[in-house]
């Protein structure tokens, strides 16, 4: 009886396996990638030439060549003198250090034993044929290491003026590293603290550009699949979007592909920057079919939507 059970049991398992691969499969297609243009989060109107006023704090002098460099790669502004500029930028350096914690903790290792045993083994790879070896035996062993944990951060405070005095916008931004070592190997193969200040001082000063100057996007997006969306997918990876538009219309009239048809619609919205249609049509695929990748899209175009709005708000004011 008992075994009557396991067996029964084992068949329910097996079965919701297969249910969910074929939940899992229905949600799964091929990628498309896709470029578009991120608007600039602060509008520096009318300042086209910015100079810079004033970098102080720790590691100035890095923070300051870092945005040089980045203002003059940015192609939207000119570096000009304060007399000659339309604005400029001050900037406060927070923080721009690394602290080590150094310390001892126990670890498993595995070590010889200095006994052998007999294994069987492929001379020539994976076909080849088998024969045996004598082979160490390993074992477990607690061993007392020491340990370093690297901690850097980068932090920075940027104020934007215009010439006129009035303040443009000012913007906190930070970046941190945090990465443990055990063992003299491991702690030898730390990155030097030069090399992560450098790297971290070059995405505060990214993610500073990206909020004042347009910037591309580059996403990866999976597509549903089917016959019927077959052709659109085609023209949505060769990027033709209102082509795979009108290939996806029809779709949405088929029950065994309108779910995945109004989804694959929301990207291509999506890719074209219009986040209140991908909305809808997102909206109407999870309320045929529901699924976790459907759910995800639409609380992402929602969000961007948002933020679109929240960002033109900010410059009517």
């Amino acid at each position: 009886m008992r075994g009557m059970r396991k067996e029964g049991f084992r068949g329910v398992a097996v079965l919701l396996m297969a249910v969910i691969v074929v939940a899992l499969a229905a949600c799964a297609g091929p990628t498309v990638t896709y470029q578009r243009v991120e608007p600039a989060e602060i509008d520096l109107k009318g300042v086209k030439r910015i100079a810079i006023n004033k970098v102080y704090g720790p590691g100035a002098e890095v923070v300051r060549e870092y945005i040089v460099n980045s203002i003059v790669q940015s192609g939207k502004f000119e570096l000009d003198e304060i007399g000659q500029a339309d604005g400029f930028l001050t900037v406060r350096v927070l923080k721009h250090g690394c602290k080590d914690k150094r310390g001892t903790k126990r670890v498993k290792e595995l070590r010889g034993t200095g006994r052998y045993h007999k294994v069987k083994e492929r001379k020539y790879g994976l076909f080849g044929p088998e024969e045996l070896v004598d082979k160490e035996i390993m074992e477990e062993v607690w061993v007392t290491k020491p340990y370093v944990v690297r901690y850097c951060e980068v932090k920075a405070s940027f104020n934007f003026t215009r010439i006129d005095g009035t303040i443009l916008a000012t913007k906190v931004e930070k970046a941190t590293f945090k990465k443990e070592a055990v063992g003299d190997d491991q702690i030898a193969g730390l990155p030097l603290e030069d090399e992560i200040l450098n790297d971290l001082t070059s995405q505060v000063t990214s993610r500073l550009m990206a909020r004042i100057v347009p910037h591309v996007v580059t996403e990866t997006r999976v597509m549903d699949y089917g016959d019927c969306l077959s052709a659109g997918n085609k023209a949505a990876q060769a990027g033709d979007w209102e082509t795979a538009l009108e290939l996806y219309r029809p779709c949405t009239s088929h029950p065994n592909s309108a779910a995945g048809a109004y989804y694959n619609m929301g990207v291509a919205y999506e890719a074209a920057g219009n986040f209140r249609k991908a909305v809808q049509m997102y909206k109407k695929a999870t309320s045929l079919k529901p699924c976790t990748k459907y759910s995800e899209a639409l609380v992402r175009a929602r969000k961007a939507l948002a933020d679109r709005e929240r960002l033109k708000k900010t410059r009517r004011r």
